[in-house]
């Protein structure tokens, strides 16, 4: 723990601590978690004055009382609702935090994919697992991904087999249902996609009961040479008394890549933590997000390119769009190490304010070691332009709608990353609903 502990971050820690110590699993997950859980404390819980959280009030968070959900034997809701349509067959599901294989979707994945209990897959999977966790918590500074790890109870393990092609997207399901208490929920996915093969995957998150809530949420890729994953992310319609943190770690290969998108509108605290670590050569990652918030919704974004092989790509593209008191953060890294040479690797935030009680605080920053690179980074906060807006009220349209047509073109190219119909249909709808 941190030298100086403030009243609330002691009371979340005896709280994630209860809550650690209650958990029964097997042997072989049980010493999984410990290790995050030592690694947990080793962290200790941040506060504003560190760099990576200086701009969300963890205070809201950590004063609340939450509590552990618990394993349903029935399902207590109709999900298919919530499955995509262009998804049917492909649907992983999580509720409240744990890995439904019952619930899910997964006759139309073929057999060069596995979809397991992480339980399960320590069995035969059990080497590969803890040498991954190994590597991973050397580098590891977010407690919150480390806490995931010790506090997850039911992940999910998936397996793409070498040269495997899946065309049509994979959707993961994150019901949330906290209908009497407050809970602490805490999804975990551990995948690893074979040399040559291709897999496109959709995360959406689903609040179906409840008022307040914390999703610490962790998904970890680990691709292969010449292994290609897309993921779209969306987290929308939560509650204005939510907290959803997802955090997605990616190793890369030569000739690899890992291409993201992640659409919000905000909650009373959400926040996106990426982290590509490049090592294999001609490897490329391209990481995009989009969020459009109203009143006092907040959305926070983190992202660190690791680049340490030669002749790679990357390629950070978000933009924003806040009104009323709304308020986002951005804050991402490229770090090019010396044996990164002829590194191609650009960074971009705009942010469009609608309101002059919005709020954004927007860090792009580069650190280089390489001599033979190409790298730039940026950020603009603007409003929307006065003579686009009088040209199209000179054409018949009203101010608003004027107004809003202008926002609707702002975000409409991140829209169109958006794999599937369905979801680009209501991410403008929301949207423009928000604005």
């Amino acid at each position: 723990m941190t030298s100086e502990i403030t009243t609330d971050q002691e009371h979340f820690h005896h709280l994630v601590a209860s809550l650690y110590n209650n958990y029964k699993l097997s042997d072989s997950l049980q010493r999984l978690r410990a290790r995050y859980w030592d690694h947990f404390l080793g962290l200790g819980l941040p506060d504003r004055k560190n760099d990576v959280f200086r701009n969300i009030n963890l205070r809201q968070l950590f004063n609340k009382e939450f509590y552990a959900p618990s394993l349903l034997t029935e399902q207590p809701l109709i999900l298919e609702r919530y499955f995509l349509p262009e998804c049917r067959g492909r649907v992983i599901v999580f509720h409240n935090g744990f890995f439904r294989s019952d619930w899910s979707e997964l006759e139309k994945l073929g057999k060069g994919i596995l979809v397991t209990p992480l339980t399960d897959a320590m069995k035969t999977f059990g080497p590969l697992l803890s040498n991954q966790t190994t590597e991973r918590l050397q580098i590891e500074k977010d407690p919150f991904v480390s806490l995931n790890g010790a506090l997850s109870t039911s992940g999910c393990f998936i397996y793409v087999s070498p040269k495997t092609e899946f065309i049509e997207p994979i959707q993961i399901v994150q019901v949330i249902d906290s209908t009497e208490k407050a809970l602490m929920i805490t999804p975990k996915i551990e995948m690893f996609v074979g040399a040559g093969s291709k897999a496109s995957f959709v995360s959406t998150a689903v609040q179906v009961s409840g008022d307040r809530f914390f999703v610490n949420a962790s998904i970890n890729f680990s691709l292969g040479e010449n292994a290609h994953v897309s993921l779209a992310q969306t987290a929308l319609e939560l509650s204005n008394n939510g907290w959803y943190f997802e955090a997605a770690r990616a190793t890369l290969k030569r000739d690899s890549s890992f291409k993201t998108i992640c659409v919000s509108d905000g909650a009373q605290g959400v926040r996106f933590d990426y982290r590509a670590d490049i090592l294999g050569e001609n490897a490329e990652c391209h990481l995009n997000g989009l969020w459009a918030l109203k009143d006092k919704r907040e959305v926070h974004h983190h992202v660190l390119m690791n680049h340490q092989a030669p002749e790679c790509r990357s390629m950070q593209f978000f933009k924003g769009i806040l009104n009323d008191a709304s308020h986002a953060g951005f804050e991402g890294k490229i770090y090019i190490h010396r044996e990164a040479q002829k590194t191609q690797a650009f960074q971009l935030n705009n942010n469009l304010i609608l309101s002059d009680l919005a709020t954004v605080d927007s860090k792009p920053n580069l650190e280089i070691f390489a001599d033979d690179v190409k790298a730039s980074h940026g950020a603009t906060v603007g409003q929307l332009d006065e003579n686009h807006l009088f040209y199209l009220m000179t054409r018949g349209l009203a101010e608003d709608e004027a107004r809003k047509l202008l926002t609707l073109g702002f975000c409409q190219e991140m829209i169109e990353m958006l794999p599937l119909a369905s979801l680009k249909e209501q991410a403008a709808r929301i949207i423009y609903k928000n604005l």
